[in-house]
């Protein structure tokens, strides 16, 4: 059997003899994560759980931390009732692992200050199989970037552990800030092949603006649904069309739609020294909190004109920012049923600088009324236990050394009294704990600001509080009126200078001025230090624009050039160029040339892989970038390849091309082929072309074993069974050719035909075999798998089984013999016999036995009496009134036969006394309508049964991708006269459009196809989207029953729900039929609908009729619908005792027997016990007595 990790697999468990008592099966499970459900079964002689109806057993795999599949062995062991120390053959659950190695990075983005440096953590998801190194590249690279350490080692015991990598950068000149992609790689222990990545953010520690600047301001609050505005000012006023570009964003909540978010450019015209920019905002009838948009001035396109971004609060350069504060117009939702306290927390401000003088926001937690639970005195008082958790854009810092420095913007400050002044330790985790214990009304955290030198566009800080034990909070009647709420760290750092500055444009010579300048230290005020300051302050570099002596003119630089000889003051190499750049620059004269083509960029998928090969795309940039270039890429997947989905950054270098590889896992599980496509997403500073996707299918390279295993031997007309094995079992049903072959005559069909092997990996072929009266030679059966396509055929290809007969040796008799042609009455005597037993030789067994012999019956042809003649068959068939003697009909005509037979009077032409037996004509009936994953039946019906089991072809037709194969198949019908066909479908996650299953019988050989031909079972998908709603629950009650019989209900949930779900129904009774009353539990699938089976236990008591309702009462996750109780009538099956009466024989002669015939109303169930009194007239020839005697009225009697 096998089963995916997490969800379970279901096998049945029966007797195969009837127990002298209850019989306990005790299961046992070789692996703790492997459970089977129940642990033990209990089959009884008789009632309900019946020693020959199949228990069904559920074994369920747990999901586990590592990535190797595993298996458990089940055993069985059964005690009583005759069956102490008998076990089942074990059998082995191969569980499927379902985990994805990957690296879990404490963040994605990682900002690190020049000169100082930043870390994150690194572990891994899941346990791996041998030691795992990880390690951590630059994917360009880059001197000015290091990363500490070069490698990451995890073991089997530590990879759950946070390893912590350093990345550092060196202090530059510059104004430039830098990126870098900085990779992970892992190795071994199950890890080849899987990476993640950081982006690294070098943010530059210089700042200044010139004589022109840009800024925005906001324009007051707003309500949602109204527009939000900003002014865009230049200072001075663009004499050409100044473009900006402005990132916006909200900070909390969703009151921007899609399209309006991220980053626009907006034109300054000419000449005009402000602009208006309008944001709107979505009304909608979602209570949420208030919140604020975000306004960013960030860079310039094209010709900057000299200007740069100011932030005016402070006069500093920046990414300047300006915020609207937009208020929700919603009402809130209904608090929660029964709740009578609530918690609030607000912020003591919305919104901080990053170096504020009081860097503290305080986050006060308040209870509306004290929590004074109920108890007796001395009893322990229920503690409210909730959650405080903080996550947003912001960094957290865990302790005292990750400082503003470090790139961190908050610290969170708690204390072991919560109710102190002053927090007194850093609290590191994610959440914060805060508890209400009796009396207690109010609680409090401290956030501590700290300033992170970083250039951002400003954080936020979202504070989240969180019900521990939901439960408890429910019954104490306790609810959070504000789950969530924001703080908006403002930013204060500055800005890069536009690309065309001087600074920017010969950043690499500028960089080695200041680099000297640093170097001379104190001497750098002398003639030598005078002349780089100078030349830096011609530079416009915002560090010397106020030294005091006049900036390097053009002359100058050309004088400093060639001191020495010309061009032989190499250190002054490129300034006379610069300058005059400078000059030009600073005197409006430089025009920007046109823009670079954007890139436009394609993607193409390279070649089919198989599961555990890397599929790969390549992107291709044209014209190629200037510099490294981000693209977003969306990645899909179908099928279970350990391919995460989602959004991922790659970046094109300036080659101009660049290959994404993605791994799959390779597994051991067969599936069905998948895929994983690529598409381009837009972003900044690239088109995408027409070729946007791309598409490698993954082929499964897992094709199932298949192995047969022959059952026990059997008796003649014991159905023989073979067990088919698929490993690892298929991920759809999988057809398998089988050839049948037997030895002896005993009704089975020898060919090839074709079985279904199911998703559990398991089918039992099952062959009838016919009996007969003929002694015969034993026979067997094989079962041999033969190659097909979709499998392998294992060593273990082919079964055999015994075929016993069970006749005992004796010539055959011949079809005309008595015996032979009146086969069925003949049988129905030899089993009176039987069942009279010790009694059977009287009177009555008597005459059954002389009429065996009369018919030539090989056990009785000695028998002492004589045969029954023609007449005595008429005397005894006329007991009582003619016909009467109901057990004896058709003798008169039997003995006659036989012995016209005996006497030699039958000729060839008599023996064929009847008509050929007629053709069996065939009918299928479908079953009730399935879901996916659930076996779709159709019953087919011989009319009349087949003296042999007979084949009948059947035409499956399928409508909806269900995993069912289609074409014709054999099935055999055996002589019981009837078979179920069972096709069964594949369940999966895809919500697709119900679908439907067809059989029809074909015509064949030996029989004849009825009317009712062909049946359809409708096959619903499960798999639907999420409900608006609650789904609103109603029950029908089922037809009534008699006692014995479980009575049901159906409970149905609309819309169907999402996950399974709990139900809460009290049932009720009236009358004794062993049906327990109160509530219960009913969980209704994802289907939609699941039936609550009552089952009622039946007696020999005549009582009244009664009756079983059940009744939806109200519970969390749905609502009661109209229809919400039911009820199903229960009859009782028990009738008054029977009324028994005597008659008299005929008179008789002293010495012989008097007859009396005891005679009830009705036929008996079994014996019944009449007790008579029998008396003697006195007389002369006559004993005066009384004798009480008791008799049995036999159950086949009248």
């Amino acid at each position: 059997m096998g089963v995916r990790e997490g969800e379970t697999a279901t096998y049945t468990v029966v007797l195969d003899t009837a127990p002298t008592g209850t019989v306990t099966v005790t299961l046992t499970s070789s692996n703790p994560d492997v459970t089977p459900s129940p642990a033990t079964l209990t089959f009884n002689v008789s009632g309900t759980k019946r020693w020959n109806v199949p228990q069904t057993v559920t074994v369920s795999a747990a999901e586990d931390m590592d990535l190797a599949h595993d298996s458990s062995m089940l055993t069985h062991t059964a005690s009583g009732g005759g069956y102490d120390g008998v076990t089942a053959d074990s059998f082995t659950v191969s569980v499927i692992d379902n985990d994805t190695a990957s690296l879990v990075l404490s963040t994605e983005e990682l900002t690190v200050m020049e000169g100082g440096s930043s870390t994150y953590t690194v572990r891994l998801a899941l346990r791996p199989s041998n030691t795992v190194t990880v390690t951590p590249s630059l994917r360009t690279p880059n001197p000015d970037i290091t990363v500490d350490p070069a490698s990451l080692s995890f073991s089997t015991s530590d990879w759950s552990i946070p390893q912590t990598v350093r990345v550092s950068a060196r202090h530059d000149a510059d104004k430039l800030g830098e990126r870098a992609m900085l990779d992970h790689a892992a190795a071994g222990g199950g890890y080849d092949g899987v990476t993640g990545t950081v982006d690294v953010a070098v943010a530059d520690d210089e700042g200044a603006c010139g004589t022109k600047c840009v800024r925005i301001s906001p324009n007051g609050a707003i309500a949602e649904g109204d527009n939000a505005t900003f002014t865009l000012h230049a200072n001075p006023a663009p004499t050409r069309d100044l473009k900006v570009r402005v990132f916006v964003e909200d900070l909390r909540s969703t009151f921007l739609l899609a399209g309006d978010r991220g980053t626009r450019t907006v034109t300054l015209p000419a000449h005009q020294a402000a602009v208006v920019i309008r944001v709107p905002t979505q009304d909608d009838a979602k209570d949420e909190p208030n919140g604020w948009i975000l306004a960013q001035a960030r860079r310039f396109v094209g010709n900057d004109q000299g200007y740069a971004v100011q932030k005016d609060s402070q006069g500093q350069l920046g990414l300047q920012q300006a915020l609207v504060a937009v208020s929700d117009n919603d009402a809130p939702p209904a608090p929660e049923t029964g709740l009578t306290k609530f918690v609030t927390f607000t912020l003591s401000q919305a919104t901080i600088e990053e170096d504020a003088a009081d860097p503290w926001v305080d986050v006060d937690i308040s209870l509306s009324e004290p929590h004074t639970p109920a108890g007796p005195p001395g009893s322990v008082t229920p503690v409210l236990d909730s959650r405080v958790c903080f996550s947003g854009s912001a960094r957290r810092s865990r302790n005292l050394h990750q400082t503003g420095d470090n790139g961190y913007d908050y610290r969170v400050w708690v204390t072991e009294d919560i109710h102190g002044e002053i927090a007194e330790r850093i609290d590191g985790g994610a959440c914060s704990s805060a508890s209400f214990k009796r009396g207690e009304t109010q609680a409090r955290m401290r956030i501590e600001i700290l300033d992170d030198d970083h250039e951002d566009s400003g954080e936020t800080i979202r504070v989240g509080m969180e019900r521990v034990d939901l439960p408890k909070w429910r019954r104490l009647g306790v609810g959070i009126a504000t789950p969530l709420t924001t703080l908006v760290i403002l930013n204060d750092e500055g800005a890069t200078l536009p690309a065309g500055h001087p600074v920017v444009k010969y950043g690499s010579l500028v960089k080695s001025f200041h680099a000297r300048i640093t170097a001379q230290g104190a001497h750098g005020n002398g003639a030598r230090g005078g002349w780089n300051k100078r030349f830096l302050k011609a530079m416009g570099h915002p560090d010397y624009v106020d030294y005091p002596q006049a900036a390097v003119t053009v002359a100058d630089a050309t004088r400093l050039w060639n001191h020495g000889g010309p061009g032989a003051n190499t250190a002054w190499n490129g300034t006379v160029e610069a300058v005059t750049y400078a000059e030009r620059y600073f005197a409006g004269q430089v025009t920007t040339p046109d823009p670079a083509p954007v890139p436009e960029i394609a993607i193409a998928a390279g070649a089919d892989v198989t599961e555990g090969t890397a599929a790969t795309f390549v992107l291709t940039a044209n014209p190629a970038p200037a510099a490294p270039l981000d693209v977003t890429v969306t990645v899909a997947t179908e099928g279970d390849y350990g391919i995460t989905a989602g959004e991922r950054t790659v970046t094109i270098p300036v080659s101009g091309s660049t290959t994404l590889t993605l791994a799959t896992t390779g597994d051991d599980a067969d599936e069905p082929d998948g895929s994983v496509s690529a598409t381009l997403a837009a972003g900044d500073g690239y088109t995408v072309g027409t070729a946007s996707s791309g598409t490698v299918a993954i082929a499964d390279d897992d094709v199932p074993e298949i192995t047969i295993a022959a059952g026990a031997g059997v008796t003649e007309s014991t159905a023989a069974s073979f067990t088919l094995t698929a490993n690892p079992a298929p991920a759809a049903p999988l057809d398998v050719t089988v050839t049948v072959a037997a030895d002896g005559d005993y009704g089975i069909t020898a060919g090839t035909r074709t079985v279904t092997i199911p998703t559990t990996g398991s089918y039992e072929l099952t062959l009838s075999t016919a009996g007969d009266d003929a002694d015969e030679a034993d026979g067997s059966v094989s079962a041999t798998v033969d190659a097909g396509s979709g499998y392998t055929v294992g060593s273990a290809s082919s079964g055999t089984v015994a075929i016993a007969d069970d006749d005992a040796p004796g010539s055959v008799l011949p079809a005309a013999h008595p015996v032979i042609k009146y086969a069925a009455l003949v049988k129905s005597f030899h089993d009176r016999i039987t069942a009279q037993g010790a009694h059977g030789n009287g009177a009555r067994g008597g005459w059954n036995k002389r009429f065996l012999k009369a018919m030539g019956h090989s056990d009785y042809v000695d028998y002492p009496q004589a045969a029954v003649t023609v007449a005595d068959a008429t005397r005894l068939w006329n007991h009582g009134g003619p016909g009467a003697n109901t057990a004896w009909n058709g003798t008169v005509e039997a003995v006659t036969y036989a012995e016209q037979y005996f006497a030699g009077q039958v000729t060839a032409e008599d023996e064929d006394t009847t008509d050929p037996a007629p053709a069996p004509e065939i009918t299928i009936a479908a079953g009730a309508d399935v879901t996916e994953g659930t076996a779709a039946t159709f019953v087919l019906t011989a009319d009349p049964v087949p003296t042999a089991p007979l084949d009948v072809t059947v035409t499956v037709a399928a409508d909806g991708a269900f995993g069912i194969t289609a074409g014709e198949r054999m099935v055999t019908i055996p002589v019981s006269g009837s078979f179920t066909l069972t096709l069964a479908t594949a369940g999966d996650d895809a919500d697709e459009p119900d679908g439907a299953v067809s059989a029809t019988v074909a015509a064949g050989t030996g029989y004849t196809v009825g009317s009712a031909s062909s049946g359809t079972v409708a096959i619903a998908d499960d798999d639907l989207p999420p409900p608006a709603a609650d789904p609103e629950v109603t029950i029908a009650a089922g037809s009534g029953v008699t006692e014995g019989t479980a009575a049901s209900f159906v409970l149905t949930a609309s819309p169907a729900p999402t996950a399974p779900l709990d139900v809460t129904v009290t049932v009720a009774t009236d009358g004794a039929f062993g049906i327990t009353a109160g509530e219960r539990t009913v969980t209704i699938p994802t289907a939609g609908s699941t039936t609550l089976t009552l089952a009622t236990t039946g007696d020999d008591t005549d009582e009244p009729d009664g009756s079983v309702s059940a009744t939806v009462t109200a519970g969390t996750g749905y609502t009661v619908g109209s229809a919400s109780s039911g009820t199903v009538a229960i009859a009782d099956d028990d009738l008054p005792p029977p009324a028994v009466s005597v008659s008299g024989g005929d008179g008789i002669t002293e010495g012989g027997d008097a007859l009396f015939t005891v005679t009830a109303d009705r036929a008996v169930a079994a014996d019944l016990a009449v007790t008579l009194n029998v008396a003697e007239a006195a007389g002369p020839d006559r004993v005066d007595a009384s004798i009480r005697r008791h008799r049995n009225v036999p159950w086949w009697c009248c």
